[in-house]
């Protein structure tokens, strides 16, 4: 292997140790919105779909499109 390729696997190593670093500290804060809508896709879907999760799902996550197709949902 190359150096650059170590140093990207060893980086890499890095960045997932302190993400689980962070999870043992995660402290979930209070909700303030009472119809919050996370809207995304690809990662941002993801990160909204963790957002809902983590909300008890009080607050929604959708895709785009199904937000284009149902405005209600706002």
């Amino acid at each position: 292997m190359h150096r650059k390729e170590l140093d990207t696997i060893s980086a890499f190593e890095n960045d997932v140790q302190l993400q689980l670093d962070y999870l043992e500290k995660f402290v979930p804060q209070k909700q303030t919105q009472k119809n919050a809508i996370f809207c995304g896709s690809g990662d941002s879907l993801c990160a909204a779909m963790l957002a809902e999760a983590f909300s008890n799902y009080k607050a929604k996550s959708c895709d785009p499109l199904e937000l284009a197709k149902n405005p209600k949902m706002a």
